[in-house]
C-alpha cells in the first residue's frame, strides 16, 4: 500500500531486467585483417565512403570538429603502429576525382598535431579499390612514409581530413598492428560516423537513395556494455547519413520521456557512445560490471510530505517505475499510467527515493481505493541509436549483446517514440512502441515513405524531398541488461 493515501491494493512485481545475451564472438586474426572499407562495405558492391567536412552531418573528421564527431584511433601499447590506406577524394556519386587532392593529419588527446599534415591525391593514393583497402602486412611498400604512424605514447589519437568544402574518401583503412605485424581490430571508432553510400542506378522511385548499407557495427557504452547491430538485409538506405548512440536519446533537456523522442533535424551534438566496425578491443574497452536493484515494497513520504519509492542499485544504470493503472504491465501514454524514470550516473550515489507527485497520467489525483500495479525495471548499457537522414529501413535490423554476459533473459526487443515526426512511416509500423517488438518482424522498426519530388531523378532538389527518415533523426532504443 501507499502510506497516508491508504490505496487499497498495489501489486508490486519483483525486479526484472531486460537482457540480450549472446555468446562472445571470437574473431581470429586470420579473418579480421583490417579496419575500414572492407568492414563498412562487406562486399565490393557495398560502397561506403567517409563523408567528412560537411556541417550538415556534424563536420565529421574535420579540423576543429567537436569531440563527438572525431575519428579516433586507440593504442594500448606505444610499440604498436598505425597502418593507413587512403584513396584520393571521390565525388559524391562514388567516382574518383581527377586529382582528388586533400590533406590529412593526426592529433593527440591534447589536440596537438603529431602526424602531418600530408597531401593525398591521385599520384600517391595507396587504395584505389575495395580490394586494396585492407591491411597487407608491415613489409608492404604501400605503407612507406606518411602512411604509417607510431604513437609517442599509448592512448587516444584522432584523424582529421582537410579540404575546401567537404571531402569524400572513397576507400580507407586504419589498422593498428603490434611489433610483430599482428593486427589489433577494434581500435578505430567515432561517436558520430558520417557515411555515404552512393547511388547505383539513380532511377525512380528511389533515385540516388538506392544502395543498401549492410555493415555490422558495435557500440560501447560508458558502463562497458558492447552491443552488435546487424544491418545486413535490413533495407537501410540513407545515401548520406549520421549514426550515433546516446544514453538518453537525441534530446538534451534532461527529461528522458522527451529526450528519447525522434525529432526533425540533426542532433549529432549529443552523440555519446563509441561506435566501431569491429568488436571493441578489451585492452582499451573492458567489460562493465553486471548490476542489481533493490527497492522498498511501499511508497514513503519524504520530509516535505512528497511520495517516493526508495531504490538502491549496485551499479549505475536506469530505473523505470511504472505505475500501471490499467494493469497490463506496459506504459500506455495519454492514459492514467505514470512512468517515473531515474538515471544513476557514474559517480552518483547509488541510493535514491524516486519521487511521485500523486498525479495520474491524465492529471487527476490518485484517490482512496485506486488499484494499480507497480513495475520496476533496472537497465544497464542503455542504447539509444539515432540515425539522421536515413531515408529507408525497409526490413528492420537486429541487435545482440556481445559482452559482458550477465546470465540474464535473452531479448532483442526494440522501442521507439516518433510522435514528433510529421510524416507517416509507410510500412504500417506504429509511431510509438513502448512494449518492445522482436527485430525484423512485421511492423518492427521499419519505414519506407520517401518522395524525391522529381519526375525523372535528373533534377532532384535535396531541400525539397520529403520522407519519414529524410532530414529527421529517428531514435530506437534497447537495453544491454
Amino acid at each position: 500500500m501507499i502510506k497516508r493515501l491508504q490505496t487499497s491494493r498495489i501489486k508490486l512485481y519483483p525486479f526484472f531486467a531486460l537482457f540480450a545475451i549472446c555468446s562472445f564472438l571470437i574473431f581470429g586474426l586470420t579473418s579480421v585483417k583490417a579496419e575500414g572499407t572492407q568492414d563498412a562495405a562487406p562486399t565490393p558492391a557495398d560502397v561506403v565512403m567517409l563523408f567528412t567536412n560537411n556541417p550538415d552531418f556534424g563536420d565529421f573528421a574535420s579540423p576543429g570538429a567537436d569531440s563527438t564527431s572525431r575519428l579516433y584511433i586507440t593504442f594500448c601499447d606505444p610499440a604498436e603502429k598505425l597502418y593507413i590506406k587512403l584513396s584520393r577524394e571521390y565525388n559524391a556519386t562514388g567516382t574518383p576525382q581527377a586529382t582528388g587532392s586533400y590533406n590529412f593529419q593526426i592529433r593527440n588527446s591534447a589536440d596537438a598535431i603529431v602526424h602531418g599534415p600530408f597531401n593525398i591525391n591521385n599520384f600517391n593514393e595507396n587504395a584505389s579499390s575495395w580490394a586494396e583497402a585492407t591491411f597487407t602486412g608491415i613489409a608492404d611498400a604501400a605503407y612507406n612514409g606518411f602512411y604509417t604512424f607510431t604513437p609517442p605514447a599509448a592512448g587516444d589519437y584522432y584523424i582529421e581530413f582537410e579540404n575546401i568544402g567537404q571531402a569524400v574518401i572513397g576507400f580507407w583503412d586504419f589498422t593498428v598492428a603490434d611489433a610483430m605485424g599482428d593486427p589489433k581490430p577494434g581500435r578505430l571508432w567515432s561517436r558520430n560516423w558520417a557515411l555515404r553510400t552512393p547511388q547505383i542506378n539513380d532511377v525512380l522511385p528511389e533515385c540516388e537513395w538506392d544502395r543498401d548499407f549492410n555493415a555490422t557495427i558495435y557500440s560501447y557504452t560508458a558502463d562497458g556494455f558492447v552491443s552488435k547491430i546487424d544491418f545486413e538485409n535490413s533495407g537501410f538506405q540513407g545515401l548520406s547519413f549520421n549514426i550515433n548512440f546516446t544514453t538518453m536519446g537525441p534530446g538534451d533537456s534532461g527529461d528522458l520521456l522527451m529526450d528519447r523522442k525522434s525529432r526533425v533535424g540533426n542532433t549529432t551534438v549529443n552523440a555519446e557512445h563509441r561506435i566501431f566496425f569491429n568488436p571493441p578491443d578489451p585492452c582499451a574497452f573492458p567489460d562493465g560490471v553486471c548490476g542489481t536493484v533493490s527497492f522498498e515494497t511501499q511508497f514513503s513520504c519524504d520530509q516535505n510530505g512528497e511520495l517516493c519509492l526508495p531504490v538502491t542499485v549496485s551499479q549505475p544504470g536506469q530505473v523505470e517505475t511504472l505505475l500501471d493503472f490499467n494493469n497490463n504491465q506496459v506504459y500506455d501514454p495519454n492514459t492514467e499510467d505514470v512512468l517515473l524514470i531515474y538515471c544513476f550516473l557514474p559517480g552518483d550515489p547509488l541510493t535514491t527515493c524516486i519521487m511521485w507527485d500523486g498525479n495520474k497520467g491524465d492529471g487527476s489525483m490518485v484517490a482512496m481505493g485506486d488499484n494499480f500495479n507497480v513495475v520496476v525495471t533496472y537497465a544497464q548499457g542503455v542504447q539509444h541509436w539515432a540515425v539522421f537522414d536515413g531515408e529507408f529501413m525497409k526490413n528492420g535490423f537486429c541487435v545482440e549483446v556481445v559482452r559482458p554476459d550477465c546470465q540474464g533473459l535473452n531479448t532483442n526487443k526494440l522501442f521507439w517514440d516518433d510522435e514528433l515526426i510529421p510524416e507517416m512511416p509507410g510500412t504500417g509500423q506504429p509511431k510509438q512502441q513502448f512494449a518492445g517488438c522482436e527485430c525484423q518482424t512485421n511492423g518492427c522498426r521499419t519505414w519506407d515513405f520517401f518522395d524525391p519530388m522529381d519526375a525523372d531523378c535528373f533534377s532532384v532538389d535535396d531541400d525539397a524531398t520529403v520522407g519519414y527518415g529524410d532530414k529527421n533523426t529517428l531514435n530506437t532504443w534497447w537495453f544491454a541488461q
